[in-house]
């Protein structure tokens, strides 16, 4: 799933790609990794400033650090 979103140029920058990435950023927070959460987390941010799940699992994933 990450290979795609880092693949495909035109998905990028969509809803749909959003959501992959938040659900990503979640997953990594379900294995302790973060900083990797976070790091998604702010991908979606950048194509959606107020996209509410990834808000959410950034501060969630800050507070774990």
């Amino acid at each position: 799933m990450e290979r795609r979103l880092i693949e495909s140029v035109n998905w990028i920058e969509s809803g749909q790609a959003a959501g992959a990435c938040t659900n990503i950023g979640l997953a990594y927070i379900d294995s302790g990794q973060n900083q990797k959460a976070i790091d998604h987390f702010d991908k979606v941010l950048k194509i959606d400033p107020n996209y509410s799940g990834a808000i959410r699992g950034k501060e969630k994933a800050t507070e774990n650090l």
